[in-house]
């Protein structure tokens, strides 16, 4: 019994030592992936910021053409219009 009393304390005072030792060297390579990580990230915030540019003009252009088929639309809608007026005063 006395040896079970002496020899569980140093025991459990080796494994905490282990514990603590693997847990400093796991939080040494979580250091190391947040890192890594961070890197990656912002190398791809300057890719996305660097394509901002080029989606402003899409919208842009799609902006303009969508306005110019609209007019077009409109324009085609009130000849039409007219037209199908016309015909129903001679008919009257």
């Amino acid at each position: 019994m006395e040896f079970l009393g002496i020899f569980l304390p140093i025991l459990i005072k080796i494994l905490i030592a282990v514990l603590l030792v693997i847990f400093i060297i796991i939080g040494i390579k979580v250091i190391i992936l947040m890192n890594k990580v961070d890197k990656v990230v912002d190398n791809i915030e300057e890719k996305v910021n660097s394509l901002n540019g080029l989606f402003s003009v899409i919208e842009q252009t799609t902006t303009k053409i969508s306005g110019i088929y609209s007019k077009i639309s409109s324009v085609l809608t009130t000849a039409i219009n007219k037209v199908l007026r016309r015909k129903r005063k001679d008919e009257e």
